[in-house]
């Protein structure tokens, strides 16, 4: 059963609380993508997408010989500028893409960022900022807003 589904066609189907030590097994293979629920005063951090036109956590896929831990860093510089220690890895998620009938596996790690250094536009991200929760800012990705939810419900 679906967690939540994006215009996209992606679908949450599940998120399991691991050990991140086991993410080396091949139970959770292909893991592909890592994101980050990044708070700054109790507000979350997102991204905005120019090609997809979508509010999102900052997020991005999983390059070859590279730990979920150091892609989830990584993006988060590229996409924001941003750096924060430590980060905590907080689960793996299960996606099916419906476009192309396959499933996938993704990591979600989380920090408090203390002080934000100056966002620069890049190629990929047109802005970010910093959303409490509840205000509109436009479209936000479903699985996204549905994974901030279950952090402030304190369930992942």
């Amino acid at each position: 059963m679906a967690i939540a589904v994006n215009r996209h066609g992606i679908v949450l189907l599940e998120y399991r609380q691991i050990p991140e030590s086991e993410l080396a097994s091949d139970t959770y293979r292909p893991l592909l993508i890592t994101f980050m629920v990044i708070r700054h005063e109790q507000n979350f951090l997102l991204v905005h997408h120019r090609q997809r036109q979508t509010w999102e956590m900052p997020g991005g896929h999983i390059e070859a010989g590279e730990s979920t831990r150091d892609c989830a860093i990584r993006e988060l510089f590229e996409e924001t500028g941003q750096k924060v220690e430590p980060l905590d890895f907080r689960a793996v998620l299960k996606y099916r893409d419906e476009s192309k009938n396959r499933f996938y596996y993704g990591t979600l790690y989380s920090s408090e960022l203390l002080s934000p250094v100056p966002f620069r536009e890049n190629d990929e991200i047109s802005q970010i900022t910093f959303w409490d929760g509840k205000t509109n800012i436009g479209y936000i990705d479903e699985i996204d807003r549905t994974v901030i939810e279950l952090i402030q419900d304190g369930i992942i």
